[in-house]
Order: structure tokens, then C-alpha cells, then sequence
């Protein structure tokens, strides 16, 4: 289809509600560990890109595929059983 764009991605969710330093820390774990060298590889190796974007810019990604993808599902008439 002109203009779309399917990748796989992977994120972390956490609970609603829960509190915003946990978010912050759990965040900036993964971010650090997103930088180490030979996870860098690993992910080069899978043709991947690492992430650790902030949860905002994250929740704007989910949003926007969503969005995406409600197109294609009302669009193709898709209905699950």
C-alpha cells in the first residue's frame, strides 16, 4: 500500500496509575542499557534499531499505530470471531 509502513517493534507497558518515579526509573534503566555496546550489536544484528525513548514520545508512537492500523481493520472489514 503507497505510504505504509509495517515494522515490528517491541515496548514496556506498565500499569495505569503507576507512580511517575517508577516510570522515570524503570526508563532510564532500559535507556542505559539500550547504549551498552553488545546490546547495540545484538540489535544491529537483527536488523533492529534500539529505542529508550521517553514514555511520552513512546505513547505518541503506540497512539499514531493505532491509528494506523484502525484504518486498515475498518477498511478491510476485519471482525474478530
Amino acid at each position: 500500500m503507497e505510504g505504509f509502513n509495517v515494522v515490528a517493534w517491541f515496548g514496556l507497558f506498565y500499569p495505569a496509575r503507576t507512580p511517575a518515579a517508577h516510570v522515570a526509573w524503570l526508563q532510564s534503566e532500559v535507556a542505559e542499557i539500550l547504549k551498552q555496546a553488545d546490546v547495540r550489536k545484538q540489535i544491529a544484528e537483527w536488523s533492529g534499531e534500539p529505542g529508550g525513548e521517553p514514555s511520552a514520545a513512546f505513547q505518541r508512537y503506540v497512539d499514531q499505530e493505532v491509528r494506523q492500523w484502525q484504518k486498515v481493520v475498518d477498511t478491510a472489514g476485519i471482525t474478530l470471531p
